[in-house]
């Protein structure tokens, strides 16, 4: 173990006998989310004494918001599904036709990463640690969408609540169907629904390819998960054990902003190869843009993107480390985030 683990241990090990803590994600333990935060727990366990229970696979985003403010959960990586009820900014990230660049998306969400913490933070229930998952939602459909008057009568999977889906019906006559991601591969086998808006990392881990015939190459909108803390659950660790939380779950967002954008770049390849391919031209990608600015202009001013003119940052890697049971990121390693 050598001297220097040694004394970390020490330093630590009062602790491991009182805090613990729950942690719940909607993904799947063998996925890149849930290697990231199996990771989490190895370090915090390492680092601060924290036991951590981790429960994966949970379908139902508003119970995971419910357990968050009750304090049952001490931290939680949410998806689309709960953005409505934590800010109207972080629903604005997934605008249809506004981020077609992931640097675009990722600049926006930088840039407005206070007014995000501000409104998750407003109720005093919960606390907004970081973001990540910065995709890119797709059309994916039984037959081919190529222009707007394609969407009419359009029977597409989105999650309960979606704002901008109810802002398409109104505008493009689209008839969403809501239900949460479990239970969409069964909607598109049974014949309930004629296609999803999805990236194609979702498509995969929930199983929709096998129902589908077209992928849209055209990105539709940006896609942001959100890792949220309990103050409730946290307040009940020591001040030393709270801050090595906080660094070190910021520090997982970094890590699954790669391991999942990786996953979504492995599942787009194979989507390619199973499905047939839509493209739109220049022309139809002016007249959808058309279409959608109408669609943002109806939304109500609290969901529109805000400030999306700023230049776009430089490119960041876009290919990252393979996943495997000792995955980290060069320079990113939880595990070396020890209390001062």
């Amino acid at each position: 173990m050598g001297a220097v683990g040694a004394s970390v241990l020490a330093r630590v090990s009062p602790l491991r006998a009182s805090a613990s803590i729950r942690i719940a994600t909607e993904y799947s333990q063998r996925s890149s989310a849930g290697k990231v935060l199996q990771n989490l727990a190895a370090a915090l366990q390492d680092r601060a004494g924290i036991a951590v229970s981790l429960a994966f696979d949970q379908p139902d985003a508003d119970a995971l918001l419910r357990e968050l403010r009750e304090g049952r959960l001490a931290l939680a990586w949410l998806g689309a599904d709960t953005l409505r009820h934590l800010s109207a900014r972080l629903v604005s990230c997934h605008t249809p036709g506004h981020f077609l660049e992931t640097d675009a998306l990722r600049s926006y969400c930088d840039r407005q990463t206070p007014t995000f913490r501000q409104q998750v933070d407003a109720s005093g229930e919960l606390r907004l640690l970081g973001h990540a998952e910065l995709l890119h939602r797709r059309v994916l459909s039984i037959r081919p969408i190529r222009r707007p008057v394609d969407l009419q009568k359009w029977r597409v999977l989105v999650r309960p609540g979606d704002v901008m889906a109810e802002a398409l019906r109104g505008r493009l006559g689209l008839t969403p169907v809501q239900a949460g991601l479990a239970d969409w591969s069964a909607l598109l086998a049974g014949g309930k629904a004629d296609g999803a808006l999805a990236s194609a990392f979702e498509a995969q881990h929930w199983g929709l390819s096998p129902h589908l015939r077209y992928l849209n190459e055209t990105p539709w909108s940006g896609a942001v998960g959100v890792m949220c803390a309990s103050t409730g659950a946290v307040s009940t660790l020591g001040s030393e054990s709270q801050r090595v939380l906080s660094q070190l779950a910021q520090k997982a967002c970094s890590l699954l902003e790669s391991a999942v954008s990786l996953a979504d770049t492995r599942a787009l390849s194979d989507m390619r190869n199973r499905l047939s391919l839509v493209r739109w031209s220049s022309r139809q990608k002016r007249i959808w843009h058309e279409h959608l600015e109408q669609v943002r202009q109806a939304l109500p001013a609290a969901y529109q993107p805000v400030g999306t003119t700023a230049p776009a940052p430089p490119k960041r890697r876009t290919s990252g480390p393979r996943l495997g049971p000792g995955y980290r990121l060069p320079g990113v390693d939880l595990k070396s985030v020890a209390p001062r």
